[in-house]
């Protein structure tokens, strides 16, 4: 099953902050564990005081990114989280603008827009339960662990980009924490797996 999703495709993680935008691709047929096949980039992170044109340079560096990857694309892009909500006229305007400009370019670009990916979920996903207070720290800490180099945003956009994995039928990662919810009854057996349609 894994040799054939090989072909089909790359997911792609948005992680849309305002202070550091990333993106990361992982092939649809990607190994768990072989970072040497996710692409991790971090865009528009140059200040601008023109705030339209900090957004047209960040979308015109996603799909800088997006042309080079195999297709067809999957693109998920992070939701915003409840603590967001003094910022949320500059999110939504950001997060706006670059899922108009996926969703116009379909057709063109063989991208398929899926569903936003709520931050306590692709957390809860690859720490394999939640963890609680903290989970953020927790889900950045077991991913740099396992081996994955990134800032916090770029491990952001990876997470989204896991958990659609896992939703495409690929297997998604997933590394349990002593600070999950059912560690205990993961002790004793694997502390890192993977998950998805496939299995």
């Amino acid at each position: 099953m894994r040799r054939r999703l090989a072909h089909l495709g790359t997911v792609v993680g948005l992680d849309l902050s305002l202070t550091g935008p990333a993106c990361c691709a992982v092939p649809l047929g990607w190994r768990p564990g072989d970072w040497q096949a996710v692409k991790l980039r971090q865009i528009g992170n140059e200040p601008d005081p023109d705030r339209m044109a900090r957004i047209e340079r960040i979308v015109h560096e996603v799909f800088a990114f997006l042309m080079m990857l195999p297709g067809p694309r999957y693109v998920a892009v992070e939701g915003y989280s409840f603590h967001s909500t003094h910022r949320a006229h500059h999110l939504g305007e950001l997060g706006g603008v670059v899922r108009h400009r996926l969703w116009s370019s379909i057709d063109g670009m063989r991208i398929e827009l899926q569903p936003d990916v709520p931050p306590a979920a692709w957390r809860k996903f690859l720490l394999g339960g939640n963890p609680g207070k903290g989970a953020k720290k927790i889900a950045h800490k077991a991913l740099t662990d396992a081996g994955l180099a990134g800032d916090g945003d770029e491990l952001d956009a990876f997470g989204v980009a896991n958990f659609t994995l896992a939703e495409r039928g690929g297997f998604g990662l997933i590394l349990a924490t002593e600070e999950s919810s059912d560690a205990k009854a993961r002790a004793g057996r694997r502390t890192t797996g993977t998950r998805g349609a496939a299995d």
